[in-house]
């Protein structure tokens, strides 16, 4: 008789865990910070651009926290489905939703816990 193995990918989905509340937190830090401060802070760091070009950044601002916030929420989800044993279809979560934020370095994690959450390690 075979004895299945029904080792769960830990470190993939602590890694995954951590993206996702870093991401979900880094995500309502950008919808909540006021408008203001963040164009007083573009202007500071970069001098050279144009009016309409930080209207343009700071306008979409709260759009992209808000998908921040909704990318931390299914990635959380995709590391819970990871622990449930569905680690192929929580793996594509985590991995796919972790792209755009790791533009910004903070997806990092959740590349490598999608990795490892589908390749089972």
């Amino acid at each position: 008789m075979e004895k299945k193995d029904n080792k769960k990918p830990m470190l993939g989905i602590i890694l995954s865990l951590i993206a996702g509340i870093i991401i979900l937190f880094f995500g309502a830090s950008m919808y909540s910070t006021p408008t203001d401060v963040y164009l007083q802070t573009l202007q500071e760091q970069n001098p050279g651009m144009t009016e309409e070009e930080l209207d343009l950044i700071v306008a979409n601002y709260p759009t992209l926290g808000i998908l921040f916030i909704v990318f931390g929420i299914i990635i959380l989800i995709g590391a819970f489905l990871g622990y449930r044993g569905r680690n192929k279809i929580g793996g594509i979560l985590v991995l796919v939703l972790s792209i755009l934020p790791a533009l910004s370095l903070i997806g990092i994690p959740g590349i490598i816990g999608g990795i490892l959450l589908y390749l089972n390690r």
